[in-house]
């Protein structure tokens, strides 16, 4: 009878789950060791632990008192309000005392997106003429965080709990945009010859990396299993702010939300020891055991200097300029054809209805020519009088000699995207064919039957070519050269390898070969290569092994930007240059006129002459110097300092457009602020 007595044990225990793991194993071990003639049993006892996921969504009001951001400029007199988004996701952890009262903590991670909007009325002088401006200020803040948000639970009656508790958020990222724009009337524009300046994107400043709520919130919740240990708890919740958003001003962020948590509840075991059972048949014989396979393992580092240690931050200077872009009335075709190249970007009828300027800003200028036929259909809806002759040209020479018919279907193309597309009426449209242009390139050579297969854009008023003025701005880096470490272990052997050299998924560097890499691959700082924004530069190593095993690396390095603001810069580019002419065309004496509109007596002014890949470099620089020192004379600045460019093409001259706008001068004029 002794032998068939029944002990009971009682685990109460309060842990978390490593140490309920580790007790578990802890005391199978030692059940196993002194009972193995033995078996067990569980009954269900009380909750003592949950854990699960929490997910949330929040509508958030913000007051603040600020009239701007800490060192970004701004007009605005105040902004009072805002309001935003918020959205959240942790795991979920909750340790039970008796039937109504928790303590627990959610650990995850969290998004803010919220807008400072301030209307303002004021008189400006627009033409001459004051008149009441309606301006709109804007800042749009996009904050990401990790959270830790410990809480208490009551349940008021059965499934009814009540949560208070604090949250700690800490920054991971805190970015802004800033524009401010004019709403109406629609003919005024600030003196940039825009309706929007003052535009700025960036880190936001004075910003707190850590922040606490005070929240609070009810919930119901809902067995979703037949035993119910699996729960779902909606409910309703609100936090309130314990401090402001930033160091220097008050925003203050209010959250009214609804959120989720799904968990699992653990309770006590009752553990019931019954009789011993036969015992186990004997282990089987071990087998030996498999030769392990060969390692394959990398990292990879980027640095800043060669044999310097890790950093974690690249600091870029970042330069801004108003940029006069010109536009060059042509369209080009390929040999034979009167089909639109696929470089000219088209868009759809809503697309273009969308299409503004803004589109245009920090492009190269080849990806600004792309959108020619957009800028041309949006300048002849803004200039409903304006009408355009399309001229369709060819090469006249082989399969384009004396055709005509090729020349009128180029010119037919441009007008069916003008009108299905940007719906200009067929009526401000004429169409002329001709063989070589009135001013063709040299119809010998490729270069120049590329030039000639063309259709020209002639407006019936010169406004429809004046300069598009953009925004752009320019990104220095504080070191010539960027430095990649691998390190790679390969007991079979390395195959093959690649590095690549990133920012916002854009590769700027690439570089692959066979067998063991470098110990270190240099990164040289280049036009296409050099980090262009305030984004973290990525660089990943891929290894194959001799057996076709892959391994991957990652390192990233964080990125800065610092604003230059010293010096208010303004670019102009004089194109259409006859060829092997230094003289001022037509449209570049208006382009003139508007330069001196804009230089000031102590203004620094820089003028640049540049040339294609045509002929000799001795008699190209000659020539650009020649173009530089024509727009100089037509200033008559005593501070212009004229010269020539240093041999290399300011574009690549594999396209015609490329060596048209090469054939150019450029301008800069730079007066400190």
């Amino acid at each position: 009878m002794k032998s068939r007595l029944m002990n009971k044990m009682r685990i109460t225990n309060r842990c978390t789950m490593m140490e309920v793991l580790s007790i578990v194993l802890l005391m199978t071990g030692m059940t196993a060791f002194t009972l193995s003639a033995q078996d067990t049993t569980y009954s269900r006892g009380d909750a003592t632990d949950r854990l699960g996921a929490s997910v949330s969504g929040a509508v958030n009001a913000i007051s603040t008192d600020i009239k701007g951001l800490d060192g970004v400029p701004s007009c605005c007199p105040d902004y009072k309000t805002g309001d935003g988004l918020s959205f959240r996701g942790a795991a979920e952890y909750q340790s039970v005392f008796g039937k109504r009262l928790s303590v627990g903590g959610r650990v995850g991670f969290g998004i803010f997106n919220g807008t400072l909007l301030a209307n303002e009325s004021k008189k400006m002088i627009n033409a001459g003429v004051e008149e009441n401006v309606t301006i709109e200020h804007r800042i749009a803040m996009s904050v990401s965080d990790i959270i830790v948000a410990p809480f208490i639970e009551y349940s008021i009656i059965d499934r009814l709990p009540v949560q208070i508790g604090i949250t700690m958020q800490t920054q991971l990222s805190a970015t802004f945009t800033q524009a401010e724009t004019i709403l109406s009337p629609s003919t005024v524009v600030y003196e940039n010859n825009r309706r929007d300046r003052l535009n700025a994107s960036g880190d936001i400043p004075s910003f707190r990396a850590t922040r606490f709520d005070l929240t609070a919130g009810i919930g119901y919740t809902l067995p979703l299993s037949p035993d119910g240990e699996w729960k779902l708890a909606p409910r309703l919740e609100v936090a309130l702010p314990l401090g402001s958003l930033i160091a220097t001003g008050t925003v203050n962020i209010t959250s009214f939300g609804i959120g989720v948590s799904f968990y699992r509840e653990y309770y006590h075991r009752d553990m019931t020891i019954m009789p011993a059972a036969a015992p186990p048949p004997p282990p089987p014989v071990p087998t030996p055991k498999p030769k392990p396979e060969p390692r394959l393992l990398a990292s990879v580092s980027l640095r800043m200097k060669e044999d310097g240690q890790k950093e974690f931050n690249l600091t870029l200077k970042s330069k801004a300029t108003n940029t006069a872009f010109p536009l060059l009335p042509y369209i080009f075709f390929d040999d034979s054809s009167a089909v639109l190249a696929p470089r000219y970007k088209r868009l759809t009828a809503d697309e273009a209805r969308n299409f503004t300027y803004l589109a245009l800003d920090n492009l190269p200028d080849l990806d600004r020519y792309s959108h020619i036929l957009n800028i041309i259909g949006k300048r002849l809806n803004e200039f409903p009088a304006t009408s355009i002759t399309l001229v369709g040209c060819n090469s006249n020479t082989e399969s384009e000699l004396n055709n005509k018919q090729l020349s009128i279907g180029r010119a037919q193309t441009i007008k069916d995207y003008l009108t299905s597309v940007w719906k200009i009426d067929t009526k401000r449209i004429t169409l002329e064919a001709r063989n070589l242009p009135s001013q063709f390139s040299n119809p010998k050579t490729d270069d120049g039957k590329e030039e000639n297969r063309r259709v020209e854009i002639i407006p019936s008023n010169t406004d429809l070519y004046v300069p598009v003025f953009l925004n752009d701005t320019s990104f220095t880096a504080s070191q010539p050269n960027f430095y990649v470490v691998p390190d790679i272990i390969a007991e079979a052997g390395v195959k093959d390898w690649s590095v690549q050299f990133m920012q916002g998924g854009k590769v700027l560097w690439k570089a692959s070969g066979t067998g063991m890499p470098p110990k270190t691959l240099s990164i040289p700082m280049n036009d296409s290569t050099a980090p262009r924004y305030g984004k973290d530069l990525q660089i990943l190593l891929d290894v194959t092994d001799t057996r076709g095993k892959h391994v991957s690396a990652t390192d990233v390095l964080g990125v800065s930007v610092v604003q230059d603001t010293s010096v208010e810069r303004k670019q102009f580019t004089l194109v259409l240059f006859d060829f092997n002419s230094s003289e001022l065309t037509t449209l570049n004496k208006r382009v003139v006129s508007m330069i001196k509109d804009q230089i000031k007596s102590n203004s620094k002014v820089s003028i640049v002459g540049f040339a294609d890949r045509s002929g000799n470099l001795d008699y190209n620089k000659k020539l650009a110097l020649r173009r530089g020192g024509t727009l100089a004379q037509s200033l008559n600045h005593k501070n212009a300092d004229v010269s020539a460019f240093d041999g290399k093409l300011l574009i690549n001259n594999d396209l015609p457009e490329g060596r048209y706008f090469c054939r150019t001068v450029r301008l800069l004029i730079e007066d400190k602020r």
